[in-house]
Protein backbone atom coordinates (compact mmCIF):
# COMPACT_ATOMS: atom_id res chain seq x y z
CA UNK A 1 0.00 0.00 0.00
CA UNK A 2 2.75 2.45 0.97
CA UNK A 3 4.55 2.37 -2.36
CA UNK A 4 1.48 3.04 -4.50
CA UNK A 5 0.15 5.79 -2.27
CA UNK A 6 3.50 7.59 -2.28
CA UNK A 7 3.71 7.13 -6.05
CA UNK A 8 0.40 8.86 -6.77
CA UNK A 9 0.13 11.32 -3.86
CA UNK A 10 3.71 12.59 -3.47
CA UNK A 11 2.62 15.89 -5.06
CA UNK A 12 0.74 16.70 -1.84
CA UNK A 13 4.04 16.96 0.04
CA UNK A 14 6.18 18.55 -2.67
CA UNK A 15 3.68 21.05 -4.12
CA UNK A 16 1.14 21.78 -1.39
CA UNK A 17 3.06 21.51 1.89
CA UNK A 18 1.30 18.51 3.43
CA UNK A 19 3.13 16.31 5.94
CA UNK A 20 4.59 13.00 4.88
CA UNK A 21 1.90 10.31 5.06
CA UNK A 22 1.07 8.82 8.44
CA UNK A 23 0.09 5.17 8.11
CA UNK A 24 -2.27 3.64 10.67
CA UNK A 25 -4.98 0.99 11.06
CA UNK A 26 -8.52 1.13 12.35
CA UNK A 27 -9.92 -2.38 12.73
CA UNK A 28 -9.25 -4.07 9.38
CA UNK A 29 -8.86 -0.85 7.37
CA UNK A 30 -5.47 0.53 6.42
CA UNK A 31 -5.20 4.33 6.28
CA UNK A 32 -2.71 6.91 5.07
CA UNK A 33 -3.19 10.53 6.14
CA UNK A 34 -1.57 13.62 4.65
CA UNK A 35 -2.03 16.46 7.15
CA UNK A 36 -2.09 20.20 6.54
CA UNK A 37 -3.34 22.86 8.98
CA UNK A 38 -6.84 21.83 10.13
CA UNK A 39 -7.65 19.18 7.52
CA UNK A 40 -6.18 16.03 6.07
CA UNK A 41 -6.44 13.79 3.03
CA UNK A 42 -7.33 10.27 4.18
CA UNK A 43 -6.72 7.35 1.84
CA UNK A 44 -8.19 4.15 3.18
CA UNK A 45 -8.12 0.57 1.98
CA UNK A 46 -10.47 -2.22 3.01
CA UNK A 47 -10.56 -4.23 -0.21
CA UNK A 48 -10.80 -1.14 -2.41
CA UNK A 49 -9.52 2.40 -2.01
CA UNK A 50 -11.52 5.37 -0.80
CA UNK A 51 -10.28 8.92 -0.45
CA UNK A 52 -11.76 11.62 1.75
CA UNK A 53 -10.90 15.14 2.80
CA UNK A 54 -11.49 15.43 6.53
CA UNK A 55 -11.74 18.73 8.35
CA UNK A 56 -10.63 18.45 11.98
CA UNK A 57 -9.69 21.45 14.11
CA UNK A 58 -6.08 21.49 15.35
CA UNK A 59 -5.19 18.13 13.81
CA UNK A 60 -1.74 19.32 12.80
CA UNK A 61 -0.96 20.39 16.38
CA UNK A 62 -2.36 17.22 17.94
CA UNK A 63 -0.97 14.56 15.62
CA UNK A 64 2.25 16.02 14.23
CA UNK A 65 3.40 17.08 17.70
CA UNK A 66 2.90 13.52 18.96
CA UNK A 67 0.17 14.32 21.51
CA UNK A 68 -2.39 12.09 19.79
CA UNK A 69 -2.31 9.10 17.46
CA UNK A 70 -4.50 9.19 14.34
CA UNK A 71 -6.46 6.18 15.56
CA UNK A 72 -7.22 7.96 18.87
CA UNK A 73 -8.89 11.04 17.36
CA UNK A 74 -12.51 11.74 18.28
CA UNK A 75 -14.09 11.16 14.89
CA UNK A 76 -17.35 12.80 15.95
CA UNK A 77 -15.52 16.14 15.73
CA UNK A 78 -14.58 15.84 12.08
CA UNK A 79 -16.35 16.79 8.87
CA UNK A 80 -15.88 14.29 6.02
CA UNK A 81 -16.00 15.10 2.30
CA UNK A 82 -15.80 12.18 -0.13
CA UNK A 83 -13.74 12.99 -3.22
CA UNK A 84 -16.00 10.84 -5.38
CA UNK A 85 -18.71 13.53 -4.90
CA UNK A 86 -16.76 15.65 -7.38
CA UNK A 87 -17.29 13.05 -10.11
CA UNK A 88 -20.83 11.80 -9.48
CA UNK A 89 -21.30 10.42 -12.99
CA UNK A 90 -17.89 8.68 -12.87
CA UNK A 91 -16.87 10.34 -16.15
CA UNK A 92 -13.25 10.77 -15.07
CA UNK A 93 -13.08 7.27 -13.61
CA UNK A 94 -14.46 5.68 -16.78
CA UNK A 95 -12.06 7.70 -18.97
CA UNK A 96 -8.96 6.10 -17.37
CA UNK A 97 -8.00 3.37 -19.81
CA UNK A 98 -4.40 2.32 -19.19
CA UNK A 99 -4.71 1.28 -15.51
CA UNK A 100 -6.79 -1.33 -13.74
CA UNK A 101 -7.65 -2.32 -10.21
CA UNK A 102 -6.15 -0.52 -7.24
CA UNK A 103 -3.78 1.62 -9.29
CA UNK A 104 -6.73 2.95 -11.26
CA UNK A 105 -8.46 3.95 -8.02
CA UNK A 106 -5.40 5.76 -6.67
CA UNK A 107 -4.74 7.51 -9.98
CA UNK A 108 -8.40 8.57 -10.07
CA UNK A 109 -8.32 10.13 -6.61
CA UNK A 110 -4.98 11.84 -7.22
CA UNK A 111 -6.31 13.28 -10.48
CA UNK A 112 -9.47 14.53 -8.75
CA UNK A 113 -7.31 16.35 -6.21
CA UNK A 114 -5.10 17.87 -8.89
CA UNK A 115 -8.11 19.07 -10.89
CA UNK A 116 -9.66 20.61 -7.77
CA UNK A 117 -6.55 22.14 -6.27
CA UNK A 118 -8.47 24.76 -4.29
CA UNK A 119 -9.42 21.93 -1.93
CA UNK A 120 -5.74 21.41 -1.17
CA UNK A 121 -5.56 25.02 0.00
CA UNK A 122 -8.50 24.60 2.40
CA UNK A 123 -11.37 25.82 0.19
CA UNK A 124 -14.20 23.27 0.45
CA UNK A 125 -16.88 25.16 -1.51
CA UNK A 126 -16.97 22.47 -4.20
CA UNK A 127 -18.51 20.11 -1.65
CA UNK A 128 -21.41 22.44 -0.87
CA UNK A 129 -25.01 21.55 -1.66
CA UNK A 130 -25.27 24.56 -3.98
CA UNK A 131 -22.30 23.39 -6.02
CA UNK A 132 -23.72 19.86 -6.21
CA UNK A 133 -27.00 21.24 -7.56
CA UNK A 134 -25.16 23.30 -10.18
CA UNK A 135 -23.25 20.24 -11.37
CA UNK A 136 -26.51 18.36 -11.93
CA UNK A 137 -27.77 21.00 -14.36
Amino acid sequence: MDIYIKKYFSFLVSEYGFSDPIFYNIAYEEHAAYIKDDFYIDISFDGSYCCTVDKYRNIAQEVLSGKTEMSDLDYRKRRIYYLSQLDRKKELYNSIQNLTGHEKDLFYYATLLKKNSEILNGNFKKFSLWNALLRKI
